[in-house]
């Protein structure tokens, strides 16, 4: 995507939908990496990911939960610790 693209969004309400559809879909790309243990943590990791690029001046766990809708730090945070990282 064009930067210049995406600075028009901003500025755009109908930006937002199509920015929020956007990065829901680029999400949905990876959904089969986020099953740990049987346990789909898709939606905790689309949270996390959406607060480390949101506008929450600090991004701790805390302030994610805070700044994201629906987000639940608990849910997050097992899937920080769950996760394999390598």
């Amino acid at each position: 995507v064009h930067p210049a693209a995406i600075a028009a969004d901003k500025n755009d309400p109908r930006g937002v939908r199509t920015l929020a559809d956007r990065f829901t879909t680029f999400c949905a790309m990876f959904e089969r990496h986020f099953q740990i243990y049987r346990k789909d943590m898709s939606g905790h990791a689309r949270h996390y990911l959406g607060g480390l690029l949101g506008r929450a001046g600090r991004k701790n766990l805390q302030a994610i939960e805070a700044h994201v809708a629906q987000s639940d730090y608990q849910g997050m945070q097992h899937f920080l610790s769950d996760s394999p990282w390598d």
